[in-house]
């Protein structure tokens, strides 16, 4: 357990930076809304004119800080009961996690651990683990984006010790219908566009004092980047989601010591070696959102195309009669659907629900001989479902 912490203080770390640039971003805001006052009700001239100008100043800063607020470095934490079956074993444990996150668009980076605990005579034992680092970058437009990430994972349901993963690609995504509260914003950055090109700034004394005072690149990115500030109401506030994923992985796993293969009513256990295994990857992904909830599924698809090659295995090692060969030829694949839905309970609690449901189509597997010296296929677990309730703490 301290060891996973260590890591992800680790993996954290450049959340560091981030959090500095966006308390820079509410800095320089906050400041200029106090110039603002002063120039308000100061010795300036305040004629009609200037007031209007400076009453859509201030409205258009509420605008970007609110944004602001989407872009900032966030996190959570959550627990609850967790229910895992597969095809030999069933049991309920304990569930906890945090997230951290920083920016949406167009750069997001995500870190997060999520640990389920079996507590069994005082003592806790690992059963279900994930620690994964993400980066995302999406286009202009956000309708294309690029991926990086890295996760290690346990989960001796399927009889995985340790499997680590690194991988990246590609993936389309169309975001349709923007909800109440993110239109709102978006008709506010429209009507400064309106009325305040880059060419109507220029000409205004204030926004001249302005570049003087806080720094010309600062406050042209603040007022001039309005592109950017709606695609990233776009991203936050879509009530539709529709995406692709196309990316390679690699993957390098560990089996725990004496793995569990199962053969009719028959248990064997056997160790087998770590295995570094290229997938192609392809997910399609659908989002749904309301005022109080998000509701996101997402199907992966995962096929080997190079690395070691455990599809087909035989049992040579067992018969002395050439007519008595077996083999096992199988598509080493596998097939993930995640859900989770997300329902708001109040402004930083949230009543969170997941399903992780995984098919692993060429298991570990290996030969045996019954007691009337008949072959015995044995198969570690291919199937497991993860159900979880748990309650969701934002800050």
């Amino acid at each position: 357990m301290k060891t996973k912490l260590l890591v992800l203080l680790l993996v954290c770390a450049p959340f560091l930076g981030i959090a500095q640039n966006s308390g820079d971003s509410k800095k320089l805001i906050r400041n200029i809304s106090l110039d603002l006052f002063s120039y308000t009700h100061g010795s300036f001239t305040t004629d009609n004119t200037t007031l209007d100008m400076i009453e859509d100043f201030n409205s258009y800063l509420k605008t970007i800080g609110k944004i602001g607020e989407i872009n900032s470095l966030s996190g959570s934490i959550n627990f609850g009961i967790i229910g895992n079956e597969s095809d030999n074993a069933d049991q309920y444990t304990i569930q906890s996690g945090m997230n951290f996150n920083s920016g949406l668009f167009p750069l997001n980076v995500e870190a997060s651990m999520n640990i389920q605990t079996q507590i069994q005579n005082g003592e806790f034992n690992e059963v279900v683990s994930n620690i994964d680092l993400s980066v995302d970058y999406l286009s202009e437009n956000t309708t294309h984006e690029g991926y990086a990430f890295v996760i290690r994972s346990r989960n001796t349901f399927l009889g995985v010790n340790q499997r680590y993963e690194i991988g990246g690609g590609y993936v389309a995504n169309l975001f349709k219908s923007t909800m109440k509260e993110g239109q709102a914003l978006i008709n506010s950055i429209k009507k400064w566009e309106g009325n305040y090109s880059k060419n109507t700034l220029d000409n205004i004394d204030y926004y001249t004092h302005l570049k003087k005072t806080f720094g010309a690149d600062d406050i042209e990115k603040l007022f001039t980047e309005t592109e950017k500030h709606k695609n990233t109401v776009k991203v936050k506030y879509s009530r539709y989601r529709f995406a692709f994923l196309i990316g390679f992985n690699t993957e390098v796993e560990q089996t725990k010591e004496n793995l569990e293969l199962y053969a009719n009513d028959s248990t064997f256990t056997n160790n087998f070696k770590g295995t570094t295994i290229f997938r192609l990857v392809l997910a399609p992904k659908f989002e749904l959102r309301g005022e109080k909830f998000k509701w996101s599924n997402t199907l992966f698809g995962k096929i080997r195309v190079a690395g070691d090659d455990e599809s087909s295995i035989d049992n040579t090692s067992l018969i002395t009669d050439p007519n008595d060969f077996r083999e096992s030829k199988l598509t080493d694949f596998w097939i993930q659907f995640q859900s989770k839905f997300e329902f708001k309970l109040s402004k930083s609690l949230s009543l969170l629900a997941t399903i992780n449901y995984i098919y692993d189509n060429a298991p570990k597997r290996q030969f045996y001989l019954d007691a009337n010296n008949s072959n015995l296929l044995a198969f570690a677990e291919q199937r497991y479902l993860g159900t979880a309730m748990s309650l969701k703490y934002s800050f």
